[in-house]
């Protein structure tokens, strides 16, 4: 993981979507607070239009956490597009109904494992082609 310092100016959605500007516009986000023993004391999920053509609306994490010298207004960010296969995967519906078609395998057992946490394991527009992909677990 490689994490990258943030300094939360007000809302933490709003540093955030600030930071996340360089890859593109955030479209929408849910920041989910993690339980006090966990390493992480936050994760948030986006829906992301990246800068480049065809603009596509990707998913990423943003895994947050503070560290040992960090005063109250400080965090530190690993940010993971869903391309990079990340580890969180209780992304909410709503984040994932926004994202853009895509025959990136990585991205597509994301979702899925996403989707599949609340018991509906299928893309709404990529059934026919998750069957065709090799199982990646």
């Amino acid at each position: 993981m490689t994490y990258s310092h943030m300094e939360v100016t007000g809302d933490l959605s709003r540093s955030l979507a600030e930071d996340l500007n360089i890859y593109g516009k955030v479209i929408d986000m849910e920041v989910v607070d993690l339980p006090a023993d966990n390493r992480h004391f936050a994760v948030a999920f986006v829906a992301l239009r990246m800068r480049e053509i065809p603009y596509p609306v990707e998913g990423v994490v943003c895994l947050l956490k503070s560290y040992g010298e960090a005063t109250p207004t400080e965090c530190m960010v690993d940010t993971v597009f869903e391309s990079e296969g990340p580890s969180a995967c209780f992304c909410p519906d709503r984040i994932l109904n926004q994202l853009s078609p895509t025959q990136d395998i990585v991205s597509l057992s994301w979702r899925q494992r996403c989707r599949a946490l609340r018991d509906w394991d299928s893309e709404r527009w990529a059934d026919e082609l998750l069957d065709d992909l090799p199982q990646l677990y």
